[in-house]
């Protein structure tokens, strides 16, 4: 086949057909290119939505560990505040108990003569030993009666 040298016509014609596919060929490239566009976009969103669910449950972990801690350390102190309570409560009574027996321990010293000393001052200074022996030593009266 022997080919005749195109006219002006047939180059437009020629021109103008390749022009359309080569606006095909763009076009379809430029669609797809979209696609992925928008499946890359998609694809990001849902990461993401994944990592912030991963933090908020993580985090959600850490507040109920924090929150168990705070319960046990609390639930601690509450037992200490009561047997710091109780004990008080027990050094209450041991000391109104030696009171008690220090006011009976005073009845029994005897009464100032009217001028105001003693006549055996000796006397009254061992009984006062006694008494503080007793009664008023730190702990004493404590140990007899626990």
């Amino acid at each position: 086949m022997k080919q005749f040298p195109m006219n002006g016509d047939e180059r437009d014609a020629e021109a103008a057909g390749t022009v359309a596919d080569v606006t095909d060929h763009i076009k379809g490239v430029l669609e797809s290119a979209e696609r992925a566009a928008a499946a890359s976009i998609e694809q990001s969103r849902a990461e993401g939505a994944r990592r912030v669910g991963e933090a908020k449950e993580r985090a959600q972990e850490l507040v109920d560990e924090r929150r168990a801690r705070i319960s046990a350390i609390s639930d601690d102190l509450l037992r200490q505040a009561d047997a710091v309570q109780t004990r008080l409560a027990k050094l209450d009574d041991a000391l109104a108990g030696a009171m008690e027996d220090l006011r009976g321990e005073l009845g029994r010293l005897p009464e100032p003569p009217a001028g105001g000393d003693f006549e055996d001052d000796e006397e009254v200074t061992r009984d006062a030993l006694r008494t503080r022996e007793r009664h008023i030593t730190p702990g004493a009266h404590a140990r007899q009666r626990m």
